[in-house]
């Protein structure tokens, strides 16, 4: 077996400065998150179920996704297709809240003209004037409008 030489101070100065980097950002993020949950309208008294949540989550689902790969054997190993699948449904997850997001922004932007803010359509016709307001929208987008 060949034996690895030492590394110099200087290359663990730099794999060391590296993992401080990580740190950084991860303590920037926790000394921030309480703010941002906040901002974004979460109960000040209920931000600790924020923090407890995560790793509950990762309690109970960690063990089950690795007792299913010590079983699973593939061609790209046992890990990667689990990998694979959890960015894939990740990625799916946040565009799906992105594009949760623009529509309830463009909602509210084009809420007002058709007569919602100032209470210009009544009840019983609202949902005509959303499926017009969203024809208008979709026509707009389409490049037609």
């Amino acid at each position: 077996m060949k034996v690895k030489p030492d590394l110099s101070f200087w290359k663990l100065w730099n794999i060391s400065f590296g993992f401080f980097g990580v740190q950084i950002a991860y303590a920037l993020q926790s000394a921030n998150i309480s703010r941002i949950f906040a901002t974004l309208g979460a109960d000040p008294h209920n931000l600790s179920y924020f923090w407890i949540l995560p790793p509950l989550a990762g309690i109970i689902v960690q063990p089950i996704v690795g007792a299913a790969s010590d079983k699973t054997w593939t061609r790209f190993g046992r890990r990667i297709p689990y990998l694979f699948v959890g960015s894939q449904e990740a990625l799916d997850r946040v565009g799906k809240a992105f594009l949760l997001f623009v529509y309830h922004v463009a909602h509210h932007h084009f809420e007002g003209l058709h007569g919602h803010i100032d209470g210009g359509v009544e009840e019983h016709q609202r949902y005509q004037s959303e499926n017009h307001g969203c024809t208008y929208c979709h026509a707009e987008a389409s490049g037609i409008g």
